[in-house]
């Protein structure tokens, strides 16, 4: 989905003229160019792997729930509630530096695996933030709104609010055929990759437990690329006056 190392080398531009007094300049940003292409395609692989994580943890949870119920078929309602609330601590002790397994998100990671029991990589769904994930789940019903607003989000690089906006409107009822092209590509200079930079889930997700600031913890850690504070779902949870 995403281009590899050979491609870019395929589409890198010619270097430019030393003899052209322009020539820094272009090779400047060329330079930056890569940079920022570069830091694109980590960001969005990254993301990928993050969101393949939790579905695979979804898929733990729900075969651990048709075994139980095999198995005790009579059991109370509340005996999911409390293994998910035990895995939730326990993964926090396991992974203190990172959020995402509180027992809410793990009820979403359960609900992503539900809703897409396929392999998840390399459907549009996978390159959105999980903030915007959670805001599908939690406002869409069937798999045909959940695939058009992931696909639609993906390939006009919807913020949050923005996808929080499209569904409240309805959008899909405009297009009669809800439409689902897997071909999609997050845009690089779009809202949502905007986010994506400051995913405190993503920036989580790289950070090695224990190694404080060198890995993205201190005073960084929770805080959109503005400073401000964020909440498990990643929302924003500055304090007002």
């Amino acid at each position: 989905m995403y281009p590899t190392y050979k491609d870019t080398e395929a589409m890198a531009p010619a270097p430019p003229d030393p003899a052209d007094p322009s020539a820094y300049d272009d090779l400047l940003g060329q330079a930056r160019d890569t940079v920022t292409a570069a830091r694109t395609r980590t960001r969005q692989a990254v993301n990928a792997e993050l969101v393949q994580t939790y579905w695979q943890i979804g898929k733990l949870l729900l075969s651990h729930e048709e075994q139980a119920d095999r198995g005790d078929p009579e059991a109370p309602d509340d005996r999911d509630t409390d293994f998910v609330a035990r895995l939730a601590a326990d993964l926090k002790a396991a992974h203190p530096t990172q959020r995402g397994f509180s027992r809410r998100n793990l009820t979403h990671m359960r609900k992503l695996a539900r809703t897409w029991p396929g392999r998840i990589a390399q459907r549009p769904v996978a390159q959105l933030p999980w903030g915007h994930i959670t805001v599908l789940m939690d406002r869409l019903e069937t798999r045909a709104e959940l695939d058009f607003y992931a696909t639609e989000a993906v390939q006009r690089g919807w913020s949050r609010a923005e996808l929080d906006e499209a569904i409240h409107r309805h959008l899909h009822r405009a297009h009669g055929a809800i439409p689902l092209d897997l071909d999609v590509t997050l845009p690089e200079d779009s809202p949502a990759q905007t986010e994506l930079a400051g995913d405190p889930f993503r920036l989580d997700f790289l950070r090695l437990d224990g190694c404080g600031d060198d890995a993205r913890g201190g005073a960084d850690e929770g805080r959109t690329p503005d400073g401000r504070g964020t909440d498990e779902r990643g929302v924003d949870a500055t304090p007002r006056p």
